[in-house]
C-alpha cells in the first residue's frame, strides 16, 4: 500500500501534467443539465483507485460580485458530501496539498460505515485550523431530533446512522458542537454552502431545483453538496459536488481557485458497483428527489 507522501507526490505530478498527457486514461464526455443556467462539457477521466486521480480542463466560469472574506489561505477544497465514508476521506486528504484549506459542504455524518471516525477527524481538522465544517441537512436533522422531547424524538432518532453507531451519550456530547457549525463559508468570487439559498438570500440546507432555476449570481459562483451527480457539474453560476460517495460514486474536492478537482472512490462497502456506475447514481437522486425537505418531519435526503 501506497505511503501518504507517494500518493500526494504522484497528485503533484497530475496537477502538474498538461492535458495531453492524461488522455491515456479512460475518457467520457459530461454534460451539465440544470435548467436555467449556463452549463459547459467537459472531458473527464475515470478514477478507478486514489492513485488515479484527474483534473478537469480550465473553464471560463464568469466571475460575479461577491463579500470579500479574508481566507486564512490562498486556495481552498471544498468536499462534497461524506456521509461516514472515512476511509475515502483520509485517501481525499493526502491527496491535497498540506497548504491549502478544506471546507466540508456539510453532510459529513450518516450513512457510511464509520460515521464516528469521520466526526472526529473533521473536527480535529476545524480545530487545528485547517478545516471548515458546514452544517448540513443531515446534521440539521441530528440537532433537531436531539433537541425536542426525548419522549417525541426517540423514534426519530432511532432512524439516524448517525444516533446509531454513536449512541445516546456520545450523540448528545456532540450537540453543541453541531450547534455551532456555520452555513456559509465566503472567500472572494465565490461562496460555498450546503444546498443553495431561498429568494431572500437565507442558506436552504434542502432546496433544489428551485434555487438552480433562479439563482442569478448575485452572491457570486455558489458551491453546493447535497444532490448526488455522476460528476462534477460546473454551470454559470454554480459548480455542484456531490459525487455519491456512500452510494459507492466519488468523493469530489474542487478548488475554486485553480478550478481543479481530485476525486477518490467511494465506499465499495456500501455498493458493489463500480465507482462510476453513473446508474445507481441516478436510481440515488430519483429517491431523493421525491423525498420531502422538511428537515424534522421527514428523513432527510
Amino acid at each position: 500500500m501506497e505511503s501518504a507522501s507517494s500518493q500526494r507526490a504522484k497528485a503533484s505530478l497530475v496537477r502538474s501534467a498538461p492535458l495531453r498527457d492524461l488522455t491515456s486514461k479512460s475518457t467520457r464526455l459530461m454534460t451539465g443539465n440544470v435548467r436555467g443556467s449556463k452549463s459547459t462539457t467537459s472531458r473527464l477521466f475515470t478514477v478507478r483507485s486514489s492513485a488515479d486521480i484527474w483534473l478537469l480542463p480550465s473553464q471560463n466560469l464568469e466571475e460575479n460580485a461577491a463579500a470579500i472574506v479574508k481566507s486564512p489561505r490562498e486556495c481552498h477544497w471544498v468536499i462534497g458530501d461524506v456521509h461516514g465514508c472515512y476511509q475515502s476521506l483520509v485517501e481525499l486528504i493526502a491527496l491535497l496539498p498540506s497548504s491549502d484549506q478544506l471546507v466540508f459542504c456539510g453532510d459529513v455524518i450518516n450513512r457510511g460505515p464509520a460515521i464516528e471516525a469521520t466526526m472526529l477527524l473533521a473536527w480535529e481538522m476545524v480545530c487545528g485550523g485547517r478545516a471548515h465544517w458546514l452544517c448540513g441537512n443531515h446534521e440539521q436533522h441530528l440537532i433537531d431530533c436531539l433537541e425536542v422531547d426525548p419522549q417525541d424524538g426517540q423514534a426519530a432518532l432511532l432512524t439516524i446512522d448517525t444516533y446509531r453507531q454513536l449512541g445516546d451519550r456520545q450523540a448528545r456530547e456532540w450537540l453543541s458542537r453541531l450547534k455551532g457549525l456555520p452555513l456559509v463559508y465566503k472567500a472572494k468570487g465565490w461562496i460555498a454552502t450546503h444546498a443553495g439559498f431561498d429568494l431572500d438570500g437565507n442558506p436552504d440546507l434542502s432546496i433544489r431545483q428551485r434555487f438552480w432555476e433562479d439563482y442569478d449570481g448575485r452572491y457570486g459562483r455558489v458551491i453546493v453538496a447535497h444532490t448526488p451527480r455522476p460528476q462534477v457539474e460546473r454551470h454559470r453560476h454554480i459548480v455542484m459536488i456531490d459525487t455519491g460517495a456512500c452510494y459507492g460514486g466519488l468523493l469530489s474536492a474542487y478548488c475554486p481557485e485553480r478550478d481543479a478537482v481530485v476525486q477518490v472512490c467511494g465506499d465499495r462497502k456500501l455498493n458493489q458497483h463500480l465507482a462510476c456506475d453513473v446508474d445507481k447514481i441516478k436510481e440515488a437522486l430519483t429517491r431523493e428527489m421525491t423525498t420531502s425537505s422538511s428537515l424534522v418531519s421527514a428523513k432527510p435526503c
